[in-house]
């Protein structure tokens, strides 16, 4: 009954975590410049005043580099992974907190190249790195490029999975499902709209949020309470609200997919369509020996596709500008919206523990000395910052008029990071000596500590 109306109304999820908590704190405001209110619905930061955020960050001051030089910007600083967890480990064995030097990788903003340590059985991250700041979102970024940092956190996330003997999940990602009791509720309730007028728009916007009723939020391969799962779900807000209308395009080459389709349907039934992040570097290399890792390229993509099986199961052809439109701009949108930048990261961790996994692996089957994390990977021993799990999206509604006569409806939503193959054996070519090169100057003899520059 629900596919009749496709080609009439366009509702558009909206997400709102029911988050529990209410009020506003630093970690609430720390992803995708969201925040939680009395309520328990997520609403933009930007809604906030700026006195009221102002107090919320000054009442949990960001920590600050510990020395001059975390603070320093470098092009290529390294941080181990061996020597890291035992610095961590020997934290939590003292009972004390973890410095912000540690939660936030020394301050990398991203792993540009990976180093395999056969001696030291170690691997080693090298990336550009700086001091960071908070944003009046709460974002923590570089003072200088204004690039989110890595975190500790998503990193744990990212190699517990590539690392399980067993997974129940094949990918790490979150996808937004409407209920089968919304469905039905929402055909209903669009059954009795007979005609369409403008003065009634209101009115039938809040009945279709109604109807529809809160919609499922769906995590995969990443515990519900972790960073990493926030950062998925408010990246996946952001798309749909852009896509959706909701929020202006940041991007002027970027038209909403709305607004394309109101322009370019002549009131044909449209099928309801989805957009989702798929995580991905294209220009990974290795050298011949697999001892040195480049990880480079955009890292996001958004694919689209109907949300139910049609005649072609093709995408319409508004879906697909948006979703390449999208893709062509990503670093130009990203670069106005911090969450993006910081699924990025995300992908980029991802990519980082499927090469610590593939280099475990080879010297397993090779018998030499191998890095393998032991508490990094013991969720009991080195334990995730918890953040408020989201549960639920109330729908939130947004309509087009088409040629005076027609309004037009959809669904869309989620994020996707095969992790498994984002190293694909038959797409990663074999780099120049120079990465050799650059790994050999990368090792630091004699140095005690878990960084250097």
């Amino acid at each position: 009954m629900l596919s009749r109306f496709c080609g009439f109304l366009h509702v558009v999820l909206g997400l709102c975590l029911l988050l529990g908590s209410p009020g506003l704190s630093h970690a609430q405001l720390a992803v995708g410049g969201v925040y939680i209110d009395p309520e328990g619905l997520l609403r933009s930061s930007r809604e906030v005043p700026a006195a009221e955020i102002s107090k919320v960050l000054k009442s949990e001051p960001l920590e600050s580099p510990d020395s001059s030089t975390f603070a320093t910007a470098t092009p290529l600083r390294k941080v181990s992974l061996r020597r890291l967890e035992a610095a961590v480990a020997a934290r939590h064995a003292a009972g004390k907190p973890l410095s912000a030097e540690m939660q936030y990788l020394g301050g990398l903003q991203s792993v540009k190249h990976v180093f395999v340590d056969q001696e030291t059985g170690d691997i080693i991250l090298a990336g550009p790195a700086e001091g960071w700041t908070a944003l009046p979102t709460g974002e923590v970024v570089g003072v200088k490029s204004a690039h989110p940092v890595l975190h500790l956190d998503d990193l744990l996330v990212c190699l517990r999975f590539a690392l399980a003997t067993t997974r129940g999940d094949g990918f790490i990602g979150c996808s937004i499902e409407p209920t089968n009791a919304g469905l039905q509720s929402y055909a209903q309730f669009v059954n009795t709209l007979g005609g369409i007028d403008r003065s009634r728009v209101p009115e039938i916007m809040r009945g279709m949020e109604r109807a529809m009723g809160p919609q499922d939020v769906k995590l995969y391969g990443a515990p519900p309470t972790s960073r990493a799962a926030l950062v998925m779900v408010a990246a996946d807000y952001r798309l749909k609200r852009i896509a959706m209308g909701h929020d202006p395009s940041p991007s002027k080459k970027v038209v909403s997919y709305l607004d394309l389709l109101s322009k370019s349907t002549a009131g044909a039934k449209v099928p309801q369509h989805r957009w989702w992040f798929v995580g991905g570097f294209d220009k990974v290399q290795h050298a011949a020996d697999e001892l040195a890792w480049t990880i480079d390229g955009q890292g996001v993509t958004v694919a689209t596709a109907p949300t139910s099986a049609t005649v072609t199961n093709k995408p319409s052809r508004s879906a697909t500008v948006f979703a390449e439109n999208f893709t062509r701009n990503f670093n130009e949108i990203a670069g106005k919206v911090p969450v993006f930048l910081e699924l990025k990261n995300l992908v980029n961790l991802a990519t980082v523990a499927a090469i610590v996994a593939r280099a475990h692996n080879a010297a397993v089957e090779a018998e030499t000395k191998g890095y393998r994390p032991e508490q990094f990977l013991d969720s009991s021993a080195c334990p995730l910052a918890a953040w408020s799990a989201p549960r639920q999206v109330p729908s939130l509604s947004n309509l087009r008029l088409v040629r005076d006569r027609h309004w037009i409806f959809s669904v869309s939503g989620g994020v996707e990071l095969q992790v498994a193959g984002l190293l694909d054996p038959e797409k990663l070519p074999v780099a120049d000596t120079a990465l050799s090169t650059l790994r050999t100057q990368s090792m630091a003899a004699g140095v005690e500590r878990w960084w250097w520059d």
